[in-house]
């Protein structure tokens, strides 16, 4: 028997009921049930949580039941994998306000013979590396380019140390080397968020992963500026240089051809329009399923009228801008047909001491008055009592209010997914669909985050369904008060 099995053994035994109407109180197949209680089978993370709730758990029974369930069922590692990424996310506007060049810096000089440089050990490479990024960033200014197929944990810490801001012009194009371990998946995707808030809006594209299929283009890795190739081998033992400007720039030809035949990994907007349009393209390819989680999104449920009342008086194109955006979230709600809801009571707090709409730039909108504020709760809590709706504890992933992640999922047909991320920025710090925005549809990636947040549900780090829409109704008297 494992941990799980064991103690929910003890557990049934000790409620002193039998088996069979364990079972069928909560909706599970009595022969599964049993089996689950030897070890022999595994539950659902939707079937676990009714027969949590069915328990009646103490608080400490509850939580040392669903910490053997996700360590299980999910992982231990797996699962603090992603709980460490959302936090990232939710980090990155302090993790930016302390980026300074690294103490020791650079202690290299680069003397050329016949304008080639040759390195033999990882330690030269690695700080020949940084040199040349430096060099590039600082010298080159408006008309910065590095373009690499470099690993981002190797290739990103070295540019955010090379300098406090990048050049606006900076022209850095990314083949991504992806390993094919899983869990690294996360640490691109944070890497491009992390990077895009940065200020720099770029490609991202989902080059092969091993090192024998970059050999086409010149070397397994390699970084083109505009005076220098570096070419560096898989394991880091040998790298050479290549000062001259002529080459560089075929090479970055080279690299331009095979970007274009080359998978995109992300797509990055920095327009909330230019990202409103591609959204209605992704909801026209048929997703019925979505999954939204973080911040409190109250654009659903927002009549008409709301947005008349929201949208600044100056605002160029008022009329067509409130019609087209209400317009949009109307056939957006009627997209899907089946929706899922994990929100932090922190956003909701914030929603209704604030009534601000993050999904619309704080130049274009003001706040939602107290009374709308209490319609968009009620129209909420309407849908939320027939949609899978949880929100997330105080204490748990840290501080995700200004965090979305939207995953689209078509249950028919063809396998199908698409997630997004938004983010806070600095130019616009009360709305998250500024200049950090993107688009993954590696499936692979998308249906591994899905599976986390089943676990995630269930995991003890969530209200359940009735504590959560309670959260609701307390919400809602909230606004009443400050009419």
């Amino acid at each position: 028997m494992t941990k799980f099995s064991q103690t929910l053994s003890d557990i049934i035994k000790n409620k002193k009921t039998p088996v069979y109407a364990v079972a069928k109180k909560c909706g599970i197949d009595r022969s599964h049930l049993s089996r689950a209680l030897t070890g022999e089978r595994k539950l659902s993370p939707e079937a676990f949580d009714r027969l949590a709730e069915t328990l009646e758990l103490t608080p400490s029974e509850d939580r040392k039941l669903r910490l053997f369930y996700v360590a299980e069922n999910f992982g231990d590692h797996r699962y603090g994998k992603y709980v460490d990424f959302i936090n990232k996310l939710s980090r990155l506007d302090e993790a930016f306000a302390h980026v300074k060049e690294t103490k020791n810096g650079i202690r290299i000089s680069l003397d050329f013979e016949g304008n080639i440089l040759t390195f033999s050990d990882p330690l030269e490479t690695a700080n020949a590396l940084g040199y040349v990024v430096k060099k590039e960033l600082t010298e080159n200014n408006e008309r910065s380019r590095i373009y690499t197929n470099l690993p981002s944990k190797i290739i990103f810490p070295i540019l955010r140390k090379s300098t406090e801001k990048l050049p606006s012009g900076f022209d850095f194009r990314h083949l991504i080397a992806i390993s094919n371990e899983k869990e690294y998946d996360l640490d691109v995707i944070f890497n491009i968020v992390r990077f895009m808030d940065y200020g720099c809006i770029t490609r991202y594209y989902n080059a092969p992963s091993s090192p024998e299929e970059h050999i086409d283009l010149l070397y397994p890795y390699y970084v083109i500026t505009r005076e220098f190739t570096f070419l560096i081998s898989v394991d880091f033992e040998r790298s050479f240089i290549v000062r001259n400007e002529e080459f560089a720039d075929e090479n970055a030809e080279a690299f331009i051809e095979k970007e274009k035949n080359t998978k995109k990994y992300v797509n990055i907007y920095d327009d909330v329009l230019d990202c409103k349009e591609n959204c209605k393209e992704i909801h026209s390819l048929g997703f019925d399923t979505l999954m939204t989680f973080g911040t409190f999104c109250a654009t659903l449920y927002m009549s008409e009228d709301m947005w008349e009342q929201i949208a600044k008086s100056d605002l160029p194109g008022r009329e067509y801008l409130i019609k087209s955006t209400y317009e949009y979230y109307q056939t957006f709600g009627k997209a899907f047909k089946n929706i899922s809801y994990v929100y932090t009571k922190e956003s909701i707090d914030e929603f209704v001491r604030t009534g601000i709409v993050k999904n619309i730039p704080i130049e274009y909108a003001v706040p939602l008055t107290p009374e709308n504020r209490e319609k968009v709760l009620a129209k909420f809590k309407k849908a939320a009592m027939h949609d899978n709706f949880r929100v997330v504890k105080d204490g748990y992933l840290g501080s995700i209010k200004n965090v979305s992640i939207e995953v689209y999922k078509n249950e028919t047909g063809d396998s199908q997914k698409h997630l997004t991320f938004f983010s806070e920025t600095e130019n616009a710090p009360t709305h998250y669909l500024g200049n950090v925005g993107c688009n993954i549809d590696e499936q692979n990636t998308i249906e591994d985050f899905l599976e986390f947040t089943r676990y995630f549900l269930v995991s003890g780090a969530c209200y359940n369904s009735k504590e959560s829409l309670d959260i609701i109704d307390d919400a809602i008297e909230k606004c009443k008060g400050m009419k």
